[in-house]
């Protein structure tokens, strides 16, 4: 089974504006709404690849229904952890005349420690067999002490690329996660 973690899953709402005023009034022309979250965007494309996922993390009671209904469409089982409240909104401006998007988005509810707890023993039963796809952002007072430990197969347990691939064995890894963070440079940091 392939489970997609999405800790902090989003409505997004689309703008699209003839010309965005900054400081001033802008009508859009046309809107759209999207439920949304790297997890379960992945669950969405696993699904049309006609594959079964479990999309779990943490969503508010307001909104947990539309979403189930949402990813029964996509062959994806509903394993959320329900917290309260609604799942943060993301509001995106896309100016029609420039072709930029801005972009404005919430940071969504805070997680007990109880529902933590939750999820953890809910992802601690995967097997071997399984796959899980944590993605996207944390919602607020969560950091990377709630995920110390990483288990993963693949390449490793160095960092490995295309030129050296063969020089790196594929197995079951387990490391720390601030292990796995490498604060390269982007090139238009250069």
């Amino acid at each position: 089974m392939i489970y997609t973690v999405t800790l902090n899953p989003c409505i997004d709402k689309t703008y699209m504006v003839p010309e965005l005023k900054e400081g001033g009034f802008s009508r859009a022309t046309s809107s759209r709404t999207d439920l949304s979250g790297k997890g379960v965007n992945v669950s969405i494309d696993l699904g049309i690849l006609g594959l079964k996922t479990v999309s779990t993390g943490f969503i508010g009671n307001a909104d947990a229904e539309r979403y189930q209904s949402f990813l029964k469409n996509f062959n994806a089982d509903f394993g959320f952890v329900l917290i309260d409240g609604a799942v943060r909104i993301n509001c995106k401006i896309i100016d029609l005349k420039t072709k930029k998007q801005t972009d404005v988005n919430e940071s969504g509810p805070a997680v007990c420690e109880e529902k933590k707890r939750e999820l953890l023993k809910f992802i601690s039963g995967v097997t071997n067999e399984d796959t899980v796809i944590i993605s996207g952002s944390m919602p607020p007072e969560f950091n990377g002490e709630d995920f110390e430990k990483l288990v993963y197969l693949g390449r490793g347990p160095e960092e490995n690329y295309i030129d050296r691939a063969n020089a790196a064995t594929v197995g079951l890894y387990t490391t720390d996660i601030s292990d796995m963070w490498t604060p390269y440079l982007k090139p238009q940091e250069c």
